[in-house]
């Protein structure tokens, strides 16, 4: 909204303003779940895709809730999870107090994601965190920067790490469990599936544990409008390229090693 100028409208404004920030907050509010827009209508801009290789965050956080859970057999442990898509700037409109929360990892005092049945169950299949409230904190942190309801920014969300699951990335992983593998086979694997570039966009990420240096994830840059079947490459085509902070790492199996 442009407040440059001000005009005075007398109490017909009023009733204008009113409705115009229902409007707003209604779609935008942490407890908003009705109606939704379709992913499409996420803004163009630039955002990163963080997914995890659930195995390895695991190996250094065996006590929670989806990690417990995790067997060799269990969807997570031979794809990629959602950890979170990112917009430019965090905790967007977040007063200070919910802040204080999430950043003392106090997720429970955050309010909760409302989803639709359908939407709540696409991400606790895509996001095994939800079982400790990652939602809760990748909204109040990163949502919020995105200008579009809960709804619309984890619908985008799970799209996106839906078609990098659907690729054969996953398939790569598995194929090297136990074994190291380099972010050069990892964005010769991105350039093959979804376009020449793309590879390029991406950051391995990895973590020490003991002395095992695992690949936890993946960073993906993207730049544009994510509609309802998001094009990864096309998306990806548009960002900058991403430094490679991890050249390698090992494949972490599921279960404790």
């Amino acid at each position: 909204m442009n407040r440059n100028t001000i005009i005075i409208l007398g109490v017909n404004a009023v009733f204008v303003f009113g409705a115009l920030a229902i409007a707003f907050f209604g779609t935008g509010g942490f407890g908003g779940a009705d109606p939704m827009p379709a992913p499409g209508d996420m803004p163009t801009g630039g955002f990163v895709l963080a997914l995890s290789w659930e195995p390895a965050f695991c190996e250094t956080q065996p006590r929670l809730p989806e990690c417990r859970e995790q067997t060799p057999d269990s969807p997570d442990a031979s794809r990629f999870s959602l950890h979170g898509l990112w917009p430019e700037g965090s905790y967007c409109g977040v007063d200070a107090d919910l802040r204080a929360a999430d950043e003392r990892h106090d997720w429970q005092a955050l309010p909760e994601v409302e989803l639709s049945e359908q939407a709540r169950a696409a991400l606790d299949r895509a996001m095994p965190g939800t079982r400790s409230l990652l939602d809760r904190h990748e909204w109040i942190k990163h949502g919020t920067c995105a200008n579009v309801d809960m709804e619309t920014y984890y619908a985008a969300s799970v799209a996106l790490t839906d078609a990098v699951n659907a690729s054969s990335l996953p398939t790569l992983f598995v194929a090297n469990l136990g074994r190291s593998l380099s972010a050069v086979a990892v964005a010769k694997a991105l350039d093959a599936d979804f376009g020449a570039g793309t590879g390029a966009r991406m950051s391995l990420e990895c973590i020490t544990d003991g002395s095992r240096r695992l690949v936890s994830g993946l960073r993906i840059g993207l730049s544009g409008a994510i509609g309802n079947e998001p094009d990864l490459g096309a998306l990806a085509a548009g960002a900058a390229p991403r430094g490679a902070d991890c050249k390698s790492g090992v494949i972490d199996p599921a279960g404790p090693q």
